[in-house]
């Protein structure tokens, strides 16, 4: 089973953050179900940004940083 909430405010882009081509960022999923419904994978991030770009750009640039479960 898997309790899957909404994302909670620090887990937002705050308003008018971009990404490096200027588009507006939507959250970054840590739940992925995989396309036959039959596992489901955790990404655990294990870095220390708090911003959703922050974070996006550092599992972007650093994936060693990114564990799934």
């Amino acid at each position: 089973m898997v309790r899957i909430r909404p994302p909670l405010p620090r887990e937002l882009p705050h308003k008018g953050e971009r990404d490096e081509h200027g588009l507006g960022l939507k959250f970054l999923s840590v739940a992925d179900i995989a396309e036959d419904q039959k596992t489901c994978s955790m990404m655990e991030y294990l870095g220390a940004e708090v911003s959703e770009h922050g974070r996006q750009k550092d599992i972007a640039n650093n994936p060693q940083m990114v564990t799934y479960h």
